[in-house]
């Protein structure tokens, strides 16, 4: 019976994989009008990550990406050309990332970051906001609403698989 009740749990599941429950995220402000989700980048560790509408693409250093290349949850895609914040131009690797825990509860799979060197500030930029569509940031009370989250099944399937993983090494 309860192996019964599982398959009808993933079959109801929408055609996506992904999740239409809208999730909420708090997010952090540090006096000035950023605002910084808690983040993890399964493979890499957790994270403040900065929320920037205005970024392409999500961000990570160079330190965090030898760590996901090391543990092989980071490919490289190609180069991309890129307009910093400060107006100059940089050619950057791109690079897709296993997954990425935006607040503990909406993972989103594949996603692509860009890398600057260094410990640069890490960003959830817009592609990655993106897959998690429609979304909303509020600001009274902080808070960013996100869907189309992997199913919190699947969630929870890649949490024994990496406690697997750790067990195993």
């Amino acid at each position: 019976m309860n192996k019964l009740f599982l398959v009808l749990i993933i079959l109801a599941s929408p055609g996506t994989g992904a999740d239409t429950e809208q999730r909420q995220i708090p997010m952090q402000t540090y006096g000035a009008r950023t605002y910084y989700i808690d983040s993890e980048i399964p493979g890499a560790g957790k994270f403040s990550m900065l929320v920037d509408t205005g970024s392409a693409y999500s961000v990570i250093n160079e330190e965090t990406l030898a760590t996901l290349s090391h543990n092989g949850h980071a490919h490289f895609v190609k180069k991309l050309r890129g307009t910093m914040a400060d107006g100059s131009e940089r050619v950057v690797p791109l690079y897709r990332i296993t997954a990425i825990n935006l607040g503990g509860n909406c993972l989103i799979k594949d996603i692509h970051a860009a890398i600057l060197p260094g410990k640069s500030r890490q960003i959830i930029g817009i592609s990655t906001l993106m897959r998690a569509a429609p979304f909303a940031m509020s600001f009274d009370p902080p808070m960013l609403s996100l869907n189309q989250c992997v199913p919190r099944l699947q969630q929870a399937s890649l949490e024994v698989d990496k406690i697997t993983d750790q067990a195993t090494q």
